[in-house]
């Protein structure tokens, strides 16, 4: 496997792992989306936008078996790591795209085909449900003002 390929590869198994909670599916996720792209030539953010795809069609309320997945978002800060996978599969996506693969806005609003100013939208948003999380409020009540 050529360095590149290794790479690619590593920052799959990353991004897979940062939005499932299991070594198992993480891994079934990164062989399915390098199968898909094993006989053409494809970017990293095109792999990468497959493999959030088929993320979401997973997504069907099924819980997941196998080996927890550590490390995870939060390096060695146990309440950011549970906290992060407290929240919904959204804001995990936009979260692990900036907090672990380090990408910039832009990549990250294409990999998930969202406009920039949506992009940022959402990672205020997750940003302030991960901060919410870690400080103990689980539940924002909002009030209907008249």
């Amino acid at each position: 496997m050529g360095r590149q390929t290794e790479a690619t590869v590593q920052r799959l198994r990353r991004l897979a792992r940062a939005l499932v909670q299991d070594v198992d599916g993480a891994d079934a996720l990164v062989l399915e989306t390098l199968s898909i792209h094993e006989r053409r030539a494809t970017s990293l953010q095109q792999r990468m936008t497959t493999l959030i795809g088929l993320r979401r069609k997973r997504e069907d309320g099924k819980g997941h078996s196998g080996s927890p997945v550590r490390p995870r978002p939060g390096g060695n800060h146990p309440e950011v790591i549970r906290a992060f996978d407290t929240l919904p599969l959204a804001d995990r996506e936009v979260l692990a795209l900036i907090a672990v693969e380090h990408l910039d806005y832009d990549d990250a609003a294409a990999i998930l085909g969202l406009p920039l100013t949506t992009f940022i939208t959402r990672l205020t948003r997750a940003r302030e449900s991960l901060n919410r999380v870690v400080e103990g409020e689980r539940h924002v009540v909002l009030r209907v003002v008249k």
